[in-house]
């Protein structure tokens, strides 16, 4: 008698596994259409209330110590510091990748002495367009953040 030489291993092969692995990335890309859109939105919200924490902090400062506070925004930062040249930063912090300062926001915000400030806006973005704005009061110094949009 002849012995078989296939024997009858239980298993997958290379096919059924590629077949499986490629309906899981389908059924993956339904579920979850836009995870990184939503992980982008988060970012942006965060800076967002990083700036607005930011604000915040120079009106105190401002109304603690009696001077003048200044936020500054640049395309890669936000920064608090004493509105006096040659001051040093008090809060110096780089927005994460993707963020930036929109062209058509503020740069510049200056807290009084009393911590009242006019109305300022500042509008940050994403790489995906995706804005926000952070908006100051005039008088009041109230801080609202808007939704992204």
């Amino acid at each position: 008698m002849r012995k078989c030489l296939v024997a009858n291993h239980k298993g997958y092969t290379l096919l059924e596994l590629l077949i499986v692995i490629a309906l899981l990335g389908l059924m993956m890309s339904i579920a979850f259409p836009d995870l990184f859109t939503l992980r982008d939105r988060l970012t942006l919200q965060t800076t967002a209330q990083e700036l607005e924490s930011a604000i915040k902090l120079a009106r105190q400062l401002s109304a603690d110590e009696d001077r003048e506070y200044v936020v500054e925004l640049t395309s890669a930062r936000f920064a608090v510091r004493e509105n006096r040249l040659g001051s040093t930063r008090v809060v110096s912090q780089y927005y994460p990748d993707g963020i930036k300062r929109n062209p058509a926001s503020d740069h510049r915000l200056v807290v009084n002495r009393d911590g009242l400030t006019g109305y300022n806006k500042f509008i940050l973005e994403n790489g995906r367009k995706q804005r926000i704005d952070v908006e100051i009061h005039i008088g009041t110094g109230r801080v609202t953040v808007s939704q992204v949009y």
